[in-house]
């Protein structure tokens, strides 16, 4: 009896370490996790469920927890496998369907991520957490209708919760209602005075309304709190850009690039501000960075082909607008402008012109437009057409019809009467418009 006692006691001693070694290596991950060390965390992790003593919770917390370190270090797949795990063990946990919500939208499995935050919000209906993140995702795919609904739900719930405020406000402004996101970064900033990314939110929202110099305002408070803030830089220089000051505007935008030389957005910006200024060279360089950096962004090559066009390299321009709308067949200005460039180069383009045609709206603006370069409506018709609709749409109508019609009459050699159109589409065009940019250009060249 003795030696049997002796041989189940020398047993736990054997099993008590293995044990032990498991709590020990689960509180060692956790104190990692503390220090914010996920790199040290993970073995410590897989240690424990090595060890195979666990209890089911202490498994769950386990998963959960290397689960969490593993998004930390961008291993997503590991990360939803872990916390499908965590969830198994553990089915009513709400938290766990959270964070395995927050890793499949890390992966890009969106629809996965609001599966589970719907389940989760089944389980716990008032969690402002999965509420916010629910929000987030809508947002991100501009469904901001179906954002606001679980994003008011989280601001009646934590009114002074800042996340629920901020990505609210992202919801208002993606939906052009820049007074509420206005109103919402104004309670965030009175909360939280020294976030940079509030005043960098209100300032577009200021540029959105048209109010440039509260834009720059906000704009520069965010860079006082943040001095390397690439994007804010870049959208100071839209707004300076926007207000005419074009040197202010060039330095940010400088500035932006400099801090961040892989973002594209204030390639795009300067880009356009110099093809803007005639400095078309310079706004060549900075579309062919763009082009490289993406190259299949649309945009980036009707950018060139604009910059090409207005610098009389018809060619070059009709290049760069075809493969435009290689990329996306659904833009109606470069359609018409690959027409002017082909027309310029003295391309036969009645084939390819008409097929593009096909792929837009022939009931809205700027189809007249088509219509009369087509020779299928009189210059009379197509400022008849431009007349009608709101104030705003019947002056960037007018604008595209003086212009356009002037670029017929230069091509029918009558160059007097085109510079007549050109100067009142140069009065009458917004600045931004690209037919504002072509009658300046060509005003340039006589």
């Amino acid at each position: 009896m003795r030696r049997i006692l002796l041989l189940a006691l020398g047993l736990l001693a054997l099993a008590a370490p293995a044990w032990a070694a498991g709590k020990d290596d689960l509180a060692a991950a956790a104190a990692a996790d503390r220090r914010h060390d996920s790199a040290a965390a993970i073995p410590l992790y897989d240690r424990a469920l090595a060890a195979g003593t666990l209890t089911p919770a202490d498994q769950a917390a386990a998963y959960r927890g290397r689960a969490r370190d593993e998004r930390s270090q961008r291993q997503f797949d590991q990360a939803i496998a872990d916390e499908t795990q965590a969830i198994k063990l553990v089915p009513g946990d709400a938290q766990a369907l959270v964070d395995r919500a927050l890793a499949y939208a890390d992966a890009g499995r969106v629809d996965a991520a609001v599966a589970d935050l719907t389940t989760a919000l089944g389980l716990e209906p008032g969690d402002v957490g999965a509420l916010i993140d629910r929000g987030s995702i809508f947002a991100s795919r501009n469904d901001f209708a179906r954002a606001l609904v679980d994003l008011d739900a989280a601001v009646k719930a934590a009114p002074g919760n800042l996340g629920a405020l901020l990505t609210r406000a992202t919801a208002y402004h993606g939906l052009g209602d820049n007074d509420k996101a206005i109103a919402d970064l104004d309670t965030v900033i009175r909360l939280r005075p020294d976030l940079p990314g509030a005043y960098y939110n209100r300032g577009d929202a200021w540029r959105d309304k048209g109010d440039f110099a509260r834009a720059i305002a906000d704009y520069t408070a965010a860079l006082r709190l943040k001095p390397d803030y690439a994007d804010a830089f870049n959208n100071r220089g839209t707004a300076y850009a926007l207000l005419g000051k074009n040197p202010k505007a060039l330095a940010d935008f400088a500035t932006a690039i400099r801090l961040d030389p892989d973002n594209p957005n204030a390639y795009y910006n300067r880009g356009k501000l110099y093809r803007d200024l005639g400095q078309y060279d310079n706004a060549i360089a900075d579309y062919d960075t763009l082009i490289y950096l993406t190259p299949n962004f649309a945009p980036a090559y009707a950018g060139r082909a604009y910059a090409n066009f207005h610098a009389g390299r018809f060619p070059a321009a009709a290049n760069d607008f075809k493969r435009s709308l290689a990329l996306d067949p659904n833009q109606p200005y470069p359609i018409l402008w690959l027409h002017l460039a082909r027309v310029r180069a003295r391309q036969l383009d009645g084939e390819e012109f008409a097929a593009n045609l096909a792929k837009i709206d022939a009931q809205a603006w700027p189809a007249p437009v088509a219509a009369f370069l087509m020779r299928k409506l009189a210059a009379a018709g197509l400022l008849a057409a431009a007349a009608k609709g709101d104030a705003k749409a019947r002056a960037e109508r007018r604008c595209d019809a003086e212009f356009f019609i002037g670029e017929d009459a230069l091509g029918m050699g009558q160059a007097r009467a085109a510079r007549q159109f050109f100067l009142q589409a140069r009065r009458i065009c917004p600045i931004a418009s690209p037919s504002y940019a072509g009658a300046v250009a060509e005003l340039r060249r006589r």
